[in-house]
């Protein structure tokens, strides 16, 4: 389909049946219509990449202006290889992904935390009410052996089945239940919130200052990707400066996504250029997805994929 290659190209990969993974390059221009897709691999290893992408005649690759695609090291690889006269553009979004997967780890250290103790406090309580009723049996066999009536004074044993109950917040989550529930707003910026959103966002940030201190970088990553203003040199010296605050911070899953965009500036900071985004590769792969659902499933993949060129090629 070497007919599809034009100057804007996208690299993703989508997984049709089972986990099985193909590598799609696809043409903006297309819009993900026919004419889109310009070669489909099965795999995801540069050497298998370029093995495909090399059939295209070099004269249509010399072509191709950008290529836009995610941190993937093998896709890199081969789009430099295959492609030399294109500019890698990392998409802004998995950017801003990678340092919003940092928070999330956060957010998941602190649950299994909570977790834990609430697991222990749970076992402190059933051993608290295993030892009462222990005591309380002990009394009687001694008041019965000593011939003394049950007597109604003294504290009410506790009931045996007596339910353990979780100091619960203001807005009536348990800790687990706060930090399970902030999943989808951490990812959001300020403006997205719901008013219950605000609210648990609140308690949330009170509890845990780390998670706000992490949320602010975050977003403020994301407004460098959205300030329209910005050039590549200005972005560059925006981005150095985000850095050394990731460092800063200590957040030792915020500083690892901080050295992974750092190692790809380059590739990153091409976005500025033309402001290309993965987003056509994105909507290409849920339309595939989509006809995978019409067809209930994929039975015989080779056709299936067959059908996929035919539709999108």
């Amino acid at each position: 389909m070497e007919d599809n290659i034009g100057p804007h190209m996208s690299l993703d990969e989508t997984a049709p049946s089972r986990g099985d993974l193909f590598t799609i390059l696809s043409n903006k221009e297309g819009h993900g219509r026919k004419g889109t897709i310009a070669a489909t691999v099965r795999g995801t290893k540069s050497e298998e990449l370029s093995a495909v992408f090399d059939r295209i005649p070099l004269e249509r690759r010399l072509s191709v202006r950008e290529i836009t695609m995610d941190f993937s090291d093998s896709m890199c690889a081969a789009a430099t290889a295959s492609f030399p006269n294109a500019q890698i553009t990392i998409d802004c979004f998995h950017v801003v992904q990678l340092a919003t997967s940092a928070l999330n780890e956060m957010r998941m250290r602190h649950k299994r935390k909570a977790m834990a103790e609430d697991a222990r406090k749970r076992k402190k309580h059933k051993q608290r009410l295993r030892r009462n009723r222990e005591q309380n049996e002990k009394r009687q066999r001694e008041r019965k052996a000593k011939g003394i009536e049950k007597s109604k004074c003294g504290r009410k044993p506790g009931r045996k089945n007596e339910a353990y109950a979780p100091v619960r917040l203001e807005n009536g989550d348990t800790e687990v239940e706060l930090l399970t529930r902030c999943r989808y707003f951490i990812s959001q910026s300020r403006e997205k919130w719901t008013d219950s959103q605000k609210k648990r966002a609140a308690i949330l940030f009170e509890h845990y200052p780390d998670m706000l201190t992490a949320y602010e970088l975050v977003n403020e990553l994301r407004s460098i990707f959205k300030n329209k203003n910005h050039t590549k040199d200005t972005a560059a010296s925006a981005l150095e400066k985000w850095f050394a605050q990731a460092e800063a911070s200590g957040f030792k899953a915020l500083v690892n996504a901080a050295d992974t965009i750092e190692s790809r500036q380059d590739h990153v900071l091409n976005y500025f250029k033309e402001r290309h985004t993965n987003a056509s590769a994105e909507s290409l792969n849920s339309k595939i997805k989509g006809f995978r659902s019409l067809l209930r499933g994929v039975s015989d993949l080779t056709f299936f994929m067959y059908r996929v060129s035919r539709i999108f090629g």
